[in-house]
């Protein structure tokens, strides 16, 4: 898969991934206030978030740009692990 596939792959993908949790949990009545607060942050700063990604791969090295994608993974883990408890 080439690299603008890719980019435009996982970007629609997190994308998709929010509105569905939204509407799945405005189907089943479960959307609070704070969670409506969240999703509107939440579906612009994916937006923010691509344009980030794209401005910092323009910038820096393919091999750089995948170790900060995969660091900032790891980073997400840690914290949705360790938040869980």
């Amino acid at each position: 898969m080439g690299e603008k596939r890719t980019k435009a792959f996982f970007t629609a993908f997190f994308g998709t991934l929010m509105l569905y949790r939204l509407g799945t949990l405005a189907y089943t009545g479960d959307v609070t206030v704070p969670l409506a607060v969240e999703s509107a942050i939440a579906i612009p700063a994916i937006a923010l978030g691509a344009w980030a990604g794209i401005t910092i791969f323009r910038v820096i090295s393919r091999e750089r740009f995948r170790l900060l994608v995969l660091g900032g993974l790891v980073i997400t883990a840690f914290i949705l692990l360790f938040s869980s408890f």
